[in-house]
């Protein structure tokens, strides 16, 4: 229970618990924006995605999350759907990988969210 328990907080809040300051929200300008887009892009085909630790993540994927909501392009909801689709893969690896997949449904079943 405690593994599910500390399993869930981390889904939940990881952006947050990297570094409060990246998950504050702060307002860039589209040209910020698009030149963070392109280094992460850089960086990503140079190494993958898989390459990144959860603390290069978290903010890379706050910053396209408040970039899309501010100006709304493309690009930014991509790269934000790629890192939270890239945790989301991790997570449900380590469910599997510490054999919690089947307490997790059990509890889910039992309306435990």
């Amino acid at each position: 229970m405690e593994k599910i328990v500390f399993l869930l907080f981390l889904a939940s809040n990881f952006l947050y618990a990297q570094d409060k300051d990246t998950a504050r929200y702060v307002r860039r300008s589209i040209t910020e924006c698009r030149a963070d887009a392109a280094i992460f892009k850089k960086d990503e085909d140079a190494r993958g995605i898989r390459a990144l630790k959860i603390s290069e993540i978290a903010p890379r994927s706050n910053e396209m999350g408040f970039c899309n909501l501010d100006y709304k392009e493309e690009e930014f909801q991509q790269k934000f759907e790629a890192y939270q689709e890239e945790v989301t893969s991790r997570l449900f690896s380590f469910v599997a990988r510490h054999n919690l997949t089947e307490q997790f449904k059990k509890e889910d079943e039992g309306g435990e969210r």
